[in-house]
């Protein structure tokens, strides 16, 4: 939960909007850096200035547990919901850190041969058309990173169904089945 927020130093030479305030943590969403000092933050909801950090010192030497004590201690509903989100994305981020360090060493993983005649050469590996199944965890990774690019970039999900982008897709990885747009509209995440 001290999570250290990004150096700001551009921050203080900015035009003074008190509405910038540096990513990361979602305790951010509650506060706003003071225009007048960098080591403080400002509630959103009561206006009180709550020290982040040591005046004079960098600002990737800050720290979010003060921010957070505050919203515990004078807003203990916001608290409980940021506290909630937070949890949520840590978890999130923990679970696709595990998946992809998975499916890394499943790649990377030496399997005996079997001597059965049917293994493959290298090329035909590489050149291997086959689809991946729909269930796949490869499928399901790249689906995912999909609907995050569409979500991010504000595209509507159609973009998916345009022969272009299929084909562009294609390009890129001959084994990815290009989801449609029902498919991606799927809440994957419940």
């Amino acid at each position: 939960m001290s999570t250290s927020a990004p150096d700001v130093s551009a921050l203080a030479n900015a035009s003074g909007s008190s509405s910038k305030r540096p990513a990361g943590s979602l305790v951010w969403s509650h506060f706003t850096i003071s225009t007048k000092n960098l080591a403080l933050a400002i509630c959103n909801f009561c206006e009180t200035e709550v020290r982040r950090g040591t005046d004079g010192k960098k600002a990737s030497s800050f720290s979010t547990k003060g921010l957070w004590t505050h919203l515990k201690v004078h807003h203990h509903g916001e608290y409980v919901l940021a506290k909630d989100m937070s949890d949520r994305a840590e978890s999130e981020r923990k679970r696709l850190k595990q998946e992809s360090k998975d499916a890394t060493n499943s790649l990377y993983q030496l399997k005996p041969s079997t001597s059965s005649g049917t293994d493959q050469t290298l090329e035909q590996c590489v050149s291997k058309k086959d689809k991946w199944p729909a269930n796949s965890l490869r499928q399901l990774r790249a689906e995912r990173k999909m609907q995050i690019w569409i979500a991010d970039a504000q595209l509507p999900y159609a973009v998916t169904d345009n022969i272009h982008f299929r084909d562009f897709a294609t390009e890129l990885n001959k084994q990815y089945d290009t989801p449609s747009s029902p498919v991606l509209c799927v809440d994957t995440t419940a």
